[in-house]
């Protein structure tokens, strides 16, 4: 069967660089700080994420931020077939933990995508929704 992309609400934001020029050459996975506990308090989570990511001052930009983590797998691969990047595990070009980025992802090291044998399962995923493919021609903005 497969699993359906959700509809994305925009949230246009000031904060945003053009990254010197340099294509996206990766997808970047991570939760915010905090493991999920219960709906209500993963929803004053999510609302602060995106408070957050919406402050220029944060220097951050190109987010997509999802509440939960079922169709993570096709969120990502879609990116990774728009952009025309590999599907894989790589800081470089691919995509990665935001574990994965050290210093250069500001010291956030205890990302909860640090379960290797989660994140391992999660790449096969990965994997297999771009394989299966068959994405809309858009989706977002």
């Amino acid at each position: 069967m497969g699993v359906t992309l959700p509809d994305l609400s925009w949230h246009p934001t000031t904060a945003w660089s053009p990254r010197g020029g340099h294509p996206v050459e990766l997808v970047v996975v991570h939760r915010w700080g905090v493991r999920y506990t219960t709906e209500p308090e993963e929803a004053k989570s999510y609302a602060g994420v995106i408070a957050y990511f919406k402050n220029p001052a944060n220097r951050v930009s190109a987010h997509i931020v999802f509440p939960g983590s079922d169709v993570l797998a096709r969120i990502v691969a879609y990116r990774l077939h728009k952009r025309g990047l590999p599907p894989v595990w790589s800081h470089r070009r691919g995509f990665c933990r935001h574990a994965d980025l050290g210093a250069a992802g500001g010291g956030h090291l205890e990302c909860p995508t640090t379960d290797l044998p989660l994140w391992r399962h999660f790449v096969t995923l990965v994997r297999s929704e771009l394989e299966r493919g068959g994405f809309r021609a858009t989706w977002g903005r």
